[in-house]
This record gives structure tokens, C-alpha cells and sequence, in this order.
């Protein structure tokens, strides 16, 4: 595709692409493997799979300098061509991990087989991601991605975002960390009422039960263990072989309840800055006390998942819970997240409540002005806070001023909208 420039960018996705393409290089070891290839509607191989000591760096660097634009992308071109790219290739020895990388501007015309050429590289144990050089994001494109094992897809709008994806965070963006990472709660102090953050949420931020496992029975409550335990030796005794299924759904009702708070199908590593920060997300978890008077307790959390040929590995925590006013000023991350989290709660529970259509117009208009009082009073507490709320979550009350206006001027419409005509009708026995 010829040469456009990226938003913000000072450089062609070309210019990008072939900086990446020498950091990249620069980051690889002697025994590692690397082969390029080229595609448009059809794809070309520049290089085969070869041993980085055995490639010839001037004929490399070359080869990318001549590197040009052509029309069209076809996703599908490209995996064939680094399938082609590696045919005959001998391994370095080891157990090693493959990965295709693909720098494009993910303007794929055709994204529907996407999914199924991404799922045989990776039954073949080569994981792939995509990091589109564009001014928007493929929502489409990043979900198919995103939903096969192994795989990622970042989006690149400026230049410097492009080093940090494919250089500077290289050890941490393609070599995955975990595979099948599950995480659950459990408590019997408190209801979780909801999750936020998490890679799949939802509108409605829904919680699943989590069904027992053989390998976080450990971490149950004694109690539950030893009526576990009197399960299956009555059902050894009459030489009742229960399937697992049924043996899960048996446990399930006399275990404390077991909410699963994510499960992804793989999990990278978070980058670490020079200073030693991490860059990363916040799971937050809504708590509602069981008791009427008691508002302290503690929550289980257990993590359960596997690492590329090693047995699956759990492990648990017992975090507690204080009383509200006994517990600890937050970190400033946590304060960042939970602001957050209420600004987009809200203002999406107003968005629903103007999109709601079919329930009579004083419903309609109740429903909104409720909403409203809430944008309101969240606004008013984020203002109330002054300068240390801005510098906790710079712009964010201006961004919710907005909001507000526009909520109070949508409000307005739609009232004057319900009003009935004036004149013209006359009322007859």
C-alpha cells in the first residue's frame, strides 16, 4: 500500500517498518532464528528461516533498504509467506519460541478467514502478532487476534510507539508468561457483585461461578474438604464412579460460593522501566458484606494456571478486608482506577438511560433525570478534591464537565420534545 503517513507521525509506515525491522535484528541472539517476507494481495520471501550468526548483515540491511510499498493487503498472503518463509529450515535445537510478527497497516479487505489461518500456525506451535501502523484501531482485526492462544495485536499511531512495541519492550511483548490463567474468589464474608477490568467484561460486568477443581481443592475450607472427601469415599464404597462433571456440580452446592474473576487464554509480561515501574491494568472487585452489621472479612483469591511443558501450577492468597474506616489510605494506582472506573460507570449509565427507547416518556424521563443527578454528584466530589484529584487523573474532571453540560442540554431537549402542543385539541363528551 503506498506510503501514507501515520497520525502524528514525522516518517512513512514504510520508514517506521524498516526502523523496526533493523531494532529488531538488534535485539536477537547468535542462535536465534529470523526470516522475512514481504505480501500485498500475494506474498514474497526475502529471507528464509536462518541462524542469526549465519546471516549476512550488509545483504540484511540491503534487503530492507529496497523494501517498497505495494497496493492492497491481504492478512492471509502473509501467513502463507512466512509459512513458506521457514519450509526446509533446519531448528537451532532446544525447546524454542516461534512467533510470526506482522507490520502492517491492517487494512485487510478481506479479515473473514483471518481467524482460521491464525489457528493452524498456532496448532503448529508459531504464535503470531500484528502491530498495525495506523490511525485507527481494527476492532474486527484485534478481536480475531486476540481470541487465538498465543497471540496480540497492538496499535501503533506515532513513532515512537512503534521502537517501544517492537524494541524497547520486545522481551516482554512476544514471549507469553503463562497460558490458561484463571483467577477466582471466593469468600464467605462477602458477595462480589462486580468485576471490572478485566480483558472480557461486559456492560453488565457479570460474575460466573467457577466450578471446583482437583487442583485448588487444597485451598477450600477444612470443612469442605472433609465433606469432599466423605463424597467420594461413599461413592468408592458402593462403587459409584462419578464423572467429573457431576462431581463438580455435587461440590459446587456445599462449597462456599466461587466467583471467577478472569480467565484468558494467554497472559504476557508487563514491561519494566528503567526506574522500575510497571506499566499494566487493575482489576477491581465490588464487595458487598453478607452480614447486616459486619463489614470486615476476607476474601480467597486463587490463581490457577500452566506454563509450555510443565504441570499446572496454583496458588492462593487470603486477602482482608477492614472496616471502612479502619482501612489504609490507597496506593495512588488503586485511587487512579477506582476514579476511573466510576467515571465510566457512570457516564455509561446515562448513555443506556437516552438510548433506552419503548418505556412511556415519564419513565424515560425519570430514568434520565436520575442519571443526570448522578453525573452530577460524581462531578462534584472529583471538583470538591481539587488540585490533588487533578494531579491524580489529570483532565479527567474537565472531561466530565463536558459530559455534564451535554447531558444537561440532551435533557432539556427531550423534556421539551414530551411536552404536549399547545392548543388544538378539545376535549368532547
Amino acid at each position: 500500500r503506498p506510503p501514507s503517513r501515520a497520525a502524528g507521525s514525522g516518517g512513512s509506515r514504510l520508514e517506521l517498518a524498516r526502523a523496526a525491522l533493523r531494532g529488531l535484528l538488534s535485539k536477537l541472539r547468535q542462535d536465534d532464528g529470523f526470516a522475512l517476507a514481504t505480501f500485498t494481495t500475494e506474498g514474497r520471501v526475502i529471507q528464509p528461516l536462518t541462524c542469526v550468526r549465519d546471516l549476512d548483515r550488509n545483504a540484511m540491511d540491503a534487503s530492507i533498504d529496497a523494501l517498497r510499498a505495494g497496493g492492497g493487503t491481504t492478512l492471509a498472503a502473509g501467513l502463507e509467506a512466512a509459512v513458506q518463509s521457514r519450509s526446509g529450515a533446519t531448528g537451532a535445537g532446544g525447546k524454542r519460541h516461534q512467533r510470526v510478527l506482522f507490520l502492517t497497516d491492517m487494512d485487510d479487505a478481506q479479515p473473514g478467514a483471518l481467524g482460521k489461518s491464525i489457528a493452524s500456525q498456532v496448532k503448529d506451535e508459531w504464535y503470531v502478532s500484528f502491530v498495525g501502523i495506523s490511525s485507527g484501531f481494527k476492532s474486527e482485526l484485534a478481536e480475531a487476534v486476540s481470541k487465538q492462544t498465543g497471540c496480540n495485536y497492538f496499535c501503533v499511531t506515532k513513532d515512537d510507539e512503534l521502537e517501544k512495541v517492537v524494541v524497547t519492550d520486545f522481551d516482554w511483548n512476544f514471549f507469553p508468561a503463562a497460558f490458561g490463567v484463571e483467577v477466582a474468589a471466593q469468600s464467605g464474608d462477602f458477595d462480589i457483585v462486580g468485576v471490572y477490568g478485566t480483558p472480557h467484561d461486559d456492560a453488565k460486568e457479570e460474575v460466573l461461578q467457577a466450578p471446583w477443581n482437583p487442583l485448588t481443592h487444597r485451598f477450600y475450607p477444612p470443612e469442605f474438604r472433609e465433606q469432599a472427601r466423605a463424597l467420594l469415599l461413599c461413592s468408592r464404597r458402593l462403587r459409584l464412579g462419578l464423572p467429573m462433571p457431576a462431581l463438580q456440580r455435587v461440590l459446587d452446592f456445599v462449597s462456599p460460593a466461587v466467583r471467577s474473576i478472569f480467565d484468558v487464554d494467554t497472559a504476557f509480561p508487563s514491561g519494566v522501566a528503567d526506574d522500575g515501574s510497571v506499566e499494566g491494568g487493575l482489576v477491581l472487585l465490588r464487595l458487598r458484606p453478607r452480614g447486616p452489621t459486619s463489614r470486615a472479612g476476607r476474601v480467597r483469591l486463587t490463581l490457577r494456571y500452566r506454563v509450555d511443558g510443565q504441570p499446572p501450577c496454583s496458588s492462593c492468597i487470603d486477602v482482608d478486608v477492614p472496616p471502612p474506616g479502619d482501612a489504609a489510605t490507597p496506593k495512588a494506582a488503586l485511587r487512579r482506577g477506582v476514579a476511573l472506573q466510576l467515571f465510566v460507570e457512570t457516564c455509561r449509565r446515562l448513555l443506556e438511560a437516552f438510548a433506552c427507547r419503548g418505556a412511556p416518556p415519564d419513565e424515560q424521563a425519570a430514568e434520565r433525570a436520575d442519571t443526570l443527578l448522578g453525573v452530577e454528584s460524581l462531578l462534584a466530589d472529583f471538583e470538591a478534591a481539587g488540585a490533588e484529584f487533578e494531579a491524580l487523573c489529570p483532565g479527567l474532571v474537565a472531561q466530565l464537565q463536558n459530559f455534564a453540560k451535554m447531558a444537561r442540554a440532551e435533557t432539556e431537549r427531550a423534556a421539551k420534545a414530551a411536552q404536549p402542543a399547545k392548543g388544538g385539541a378539545v376535549a368532547a363528551e
